[in-house]
């Protein structure tokens, strides 16, 4: 926790981001982030960031940049868009691991506690959302069947079929776009080149 208030947090997190991690800067800087204290922690669709100012006040900065990268990070895996017709919580939990292996490894903040990590689900699964997906056991599509609370939540995307696609399609842009910022600056790592690679993938969608 810090003297800042949430929104001055959220604002520094992002300025730390720009000059240490720029993949992620390019992402979240054209994302609305907005308060609702009607969630818990926080949330994405793909088209904005909600956080309970609550919960961002609780953080450490380094706290902040990690949950600001993992938001993220559902967006840049087309979380929102690739769910089908999978559980929601199961999914949420299989797209968590992946994303914070990833920040684990590329050493951006710290992760909160409660936050899903466990490299070894992640290996098995093949470093996929899908793959780590097909290994959880049914009792985490219960609520408080699984140990960890997560730290946010991925909302699949808003609109009709036309309107997610559209939205999709955008998102690909950005993340290209990103990364080329990323490279340019020496500052894309093997870790997000391989989560580039996932985002430009086809979208895999049913059970």
């Amino acid at each position: 926790m810090t003297d800042l208030t949430p929104e001055a947090k959220l604002s520094r997190a992002k300025a730390k981001l720009v000059m240490y991690h720029p993949f992620f800067a390019t992402i979240v800087c054209n994302l609305p982030i907005i308060e609702d204290p009607s969630i818990p922690t926080m949330a994405t669709n793909g088209k904005r960031i909600l956080y309970n100012p609550d919960f961002v006040d609780s953080m450490s900065l380094d706290n902040t940049i990690a949950v600001l990268c993992h938001e993220v990070g559902h967006c840049i895996f087309n979380h929102p868009f690739r769910r089908g017709n999978r559980n929601p919580k199961r999914f949420n939990i299989a797209g968590d691991y992946v994303i914070n292996d990833m920040i684990v490894a590329d050493g951006i903040g710290k992760l909160p506690d409660g936050a899903l990590i466990d490299s070894q689900i992640v290996a098995a699964g093949g470093g996929t959302t899908e793959g780590v997906y097909a290994l959880l056991p049914d009792e985490c599509e219960e609520d408080g069947g699984y140990p960890g609370t997560g730290i946010d939540l991925c909302e699949d995307a808003p609109g009709d079929e036309s309107e997610r696609a559209q939205a999709e399609a955008e998102m690909r842009v950005a993340v290209a776009q990103a990364a080329r910022v990323a490279k340019a600056a020496g500052k894309l790592s093997a870790g997000l080149s391989r989560l580039v690679d996932e985002a430009m993938a086809p979208i895999v969608t049913g059970k």
